[in-house]
């Protein structure tokens, strides 16, 4: 969060509070937050009654209350930087009349040395469900009518796009914490269930003396665990999609100006899909994965208890779902005349086309074929209703849902995208079989339950793939545990890429690309890791039948 504020100030500010305040908040010396929601004006931004009296050296005296404020005061830092919407006196009512300033908690110097307080205090710490390590405050500022603040960039009554030039990166970032923890708890399940043992096998469930399984052979613990599993791994490419079109927009910018205009485009369409749909689904996800572990899970023993109260607010902060929804159907879908939209349907048809006939993943492309028509005729069913005052509040009504429509045809495409693009290599990698399980789940029940009797380590023998997938030949004895394997590849297209992934930092990203190759379609591959695993070991045998097998000319040698 002090990233993006300190970025906002790199954007919008003057020459002297860049200087100021943006390397001192980027290196942690200074914290800083965002201040906009105050006990009467929640979404309703413009309703906002902080205001700011300009004073005879340019800077302004700042009056109101911000609630929900995340950092909003601690003793991590030297000091705290808010950047406080308020309104200037006499400027016009709503969001066209705010304004945007930069609130130090202690006044500064032009050297960044501290002069004392700035009249801004904690009135509260909020007492939350989840995200507890965060103090969330109320704070006061001015109410001793000496709490001073600057214009940022100088500008009067532009605070709601300046405040914009960050929301759109809070947004992307709220996805990413949402797949976060939905992955945290994918895998914690996932342990939980081979090592929980409990009922006896499907097929001796009559028989009160045969041994327990452990849950995860029972196939509603796999059904899921699948579920979360594909889920995770489609919001993940969506991500990756987005950072994608990110990096090729600035890649491009000046040399291909169409092309980067696409780009930007597709970045602004899916920015509410990540947010809405990652931080809507991470809640559920994180609630089936207490599923999985049935009591346990609902206990503070294990994590995901706190993981689905954290997540929570996801779908709340930095503009709520419904806020996304109308955002996409009021102003994302319309941009450059619906242009956007259309680029992004045409991207799934051109998929679609080139697929419909896979001997391996033809119907599912069909299946996605008949969800894009359905995506389809309900923006033309909001288009119409946007033209009828009288069916105009259906919009709204179901703006919700028509995100999560699109989200899906989104995921379910990507994921088959990478399906295809496995089965086109020859590998056998988990990303096709989350592809199945995904499009399994929009079919009939059975459908599913046969792809969920061919996962999970006890369901297949050696050698077994998922259905469809071309087997990878292991001998029974595998032969020694000093043999290494590659627990996986990357396609990796930029440092953007990779922390939209999760890798945490500039260090590693570095490091993941002195490791990487280029590839002959343009992309990069990068070489995870190279670990000794115990491969007499069933669940590391179940690893190797879902790793990468033939890539000789990237990685210098294959699996055995």
């Amino acid at each position: 969060r002090v990233l993006l504020r300190s970025e906002l100030v790199a954007e919008c500010g003057t020459s002297e509070q860049k200087k100021l305040y943006v390397e001192r908040m980027l290196n942690g010396t200074w914290g800083g937050t965002m201040c906009l929601t105050e006990p009467q004006a929640g979404s309703d931004v413009g309703a906002a009654k902080t205001t700011a009296r300009k004073n005879a050296d340019g800077t302004y005296n700042i009056r109101g209350t911000k609630i929900f404020i995340s950092g909003g005061d601690h003793d991590l830092a030297g000091n705290v930087i808010h950047l406080v919407l308020a309104r200037i006196d006499g400027a016009v009512p709503g969001t066209k009349g705010l304004s945007l300033f930069i609130v130090p908690k202690l006044r500064v110097a032009a050297d960044g040395s501290a002069t004392g307080s700035n009249d801004v205090t904690l009135g509260s710490i909020e007492h939350k469900m989840g995200i507890r390590a965060s103090a969330t405050c109320v704070l006061n500022f001015g109410e001793s009518d000496a709490c001073v603040g600057e214009l940022v960039g100088g500008i009067e009554n532009v605070g709601m796009s300046q405040m914009f030039k960050m929301m759109n990166g809070a947004r992307i970032a709220v996805g990413i914490q949402g797949l976060a923890l939905a992955s945290a708890a994918y895998f914690n399940a996932l342990e939980y269930a081979k090592d929980r043992k409990q009922g006896a096998p499907m097929n001796k469930w009559k028989d009160p003396t045969a041994p327990r399984a452990a849950i995860i052979e029972h196939p509603d613990v796999r059904r899921m665990l699948l579920e979360i599993k594909a889920h995770v791994e489609g919001i993940r490419s969506l991500l990756v999609k987005l950072a994608m079109h990110t990096d090729k927009a600035h890649m491009l910018s000046g040399k291909d100006d169409d092309q980067a205009a696409y780009h930007r485009g597709q970045v602004e369409l899916l920015t509410p899909l990540v947010k809405s749909y990652g931080s809507d689904q991470a809640f559920r996800l994180c609630a089936q994965a207490i599923q999985v572990y049935g009591g346990a899970g609902y206990c503070q023993d294990y994590p995901v208890e706190q993981y689905t109260r954290d997540s929570k607010i996801f779908s709340i902060y930095e503009g709520t779902n419904h806020i996304q929804a109308m955002d996409l159907v009021g102003r994302k879908m319309g941009q450059a005349g619906g242009a956007h939209f259309q680029q992004f349907m045409s991207d799934v048809g051109a998929f679609i086309d080139a697929n419909r006939e896979h001997k391996v993943y033809g119907e599912a492309v069909k299946q996605l074929a008949a969800a894009q028509e359905g995506v389809m005729a309900s923006a033309m069913a909001v288009l119409g209703w946007s033209q009828d005052p009288a069916k105009m509040s259906l919009i709204p009504l179901s703006a919700n849902r028509f995100l999560n429509m699109m989200s899906e045809l989104a995921v379910g495409w990507l994921l088959l995208d990478a399906a295809v693009i496995a089965a086109s290599v020859d590998i056998l990698v988990e990303v096709a079989e989350g592809a199945r399980a995904w499009w399994g789940h929009l079919t009939p029940d059975g459908v599913m339950l046969d792809i969920a009797h061919q996962t999970g380590p006890k369901a297949r023998g050696p050698g077994t793939p998922p259905r469809g997938l071309p087997a990878l030949q292991l001998p029974e004895k595998l032969p020694s545990p000093e043999i290494p394997h590659y627990l996986g590849w990357l396609n990796y297209w930029s440092a953007a890429s990779a922390r939209a992934l999760g890798f945490p930092d500039a260090a590693r990203d570095a490091e993941l690309l002195s490791r990487a190759r280029r590839t002959a379609t343009g992309g990069w591959v990068v070489r995870l890791t190279e670990t000794p695993l115990d491969l007499d070991d069933s669940v590391h045998r179940d690893i190797l039948l879902r790793a990468y097998a033939r890539f000789p000319e990237i990685g210098g040698r294959t699996l055995p």
